[in-house]
């Protein structure tokens, strides 16, 4: 009887070859992912520091401390850079969500919701310079429809919670809650604004506390 063929995807006992084929392109993927994310993080500091418009593949290289062709064997061009590095927003507020599902009170949701955005930017400081910063990329650019679908996704989140908040009266009901949106959307541009602007010397976490305390009494 002839014997049952391997799975092409699996070592063959009689072949440690396989076994380390099979380990080696494991390892080259993990050192991918962290050449990846390594050129993600640099391109984030130099968006930050010094703009998007200066962001460019042979001063990225230099400073990551490989080819110009290596970093296109990662990424295809720049544009494809920018949109990795919008992809940490992205997966930043797929967890935020899940980490909010356990709040129960919708208000308390709305409050908790904004101390983790500011939460996460303190902790990010070079995130700002893509989100709060004007005409960070080209019109029309990937990255900058990307960018716009983030914001507007966190729109649309921030006004769920407050119609249902309106709905179930913990919060008023006589302010339409686009302009709520606005208001809390204005409110943590104006502090990431002055938190970027003194060089992010303050705690920004304590200050947005307690403005929400003037807000839960403004909004109930």
């Amino acid at each position: 009887m002839k014997p049952p063929s391997s799975s092409p995807d699996t070592a063959s006992p009689n072949c440690p070859e396989d076994g380390l084929n099979s380990l080696s392109n494991r390892n080259a993927k993990i050192l991918s992912e962290e050449r990846q994310e390594q050129i993600r993080q640099e391109a984030l500091r130099i968006i930050h520091y010094r703009g998007y418009s200066n962001l460019s593949i042979r001063e990225l290289a230099k400073n990551v401390g490989i080819s110009e062709a290596a970093i296109y064997r990662h990424f295809p061009s720049k544009d494809a850079i920018t949109v990795a590095v919008l992809k940490g927003l992205v997966d930043q507020f797929t967890v935020l969500k899940h980490d909010l599902s356990r709040i129960s009170s919708k208000s308390d949701l709305l409050f908790e919701f904004i101390i983790h955005m500011i939460r996460y930017l303190e902790n990010n400081h070079e995130m700002t310079a893509l989100l709060f910063s004007d005409e960070v990329f080209p019109p029309d650019s990937p990255a900058a429809d990307m960018l716009q679908s983030i914001i507007l996704e966190r729109q649309r989140f921030l006004k769920n919670i407050i119609e249902e908040s309106q709905n179930i009266g913990e919060l008023r009901k006589d302010v339409p809650a686009d302009d709520l949106v606005l208001i809390i959307m204005g409110l943590i541009h104006k502090v990431v604004a002055e938190w970027r602007r003194l060089g992010f010397r303050f705690d920004m976490v304590s200050r947005v506390q307690d403005l929400l305390k003037s807000l839960k009494i403004l909004f109930r």
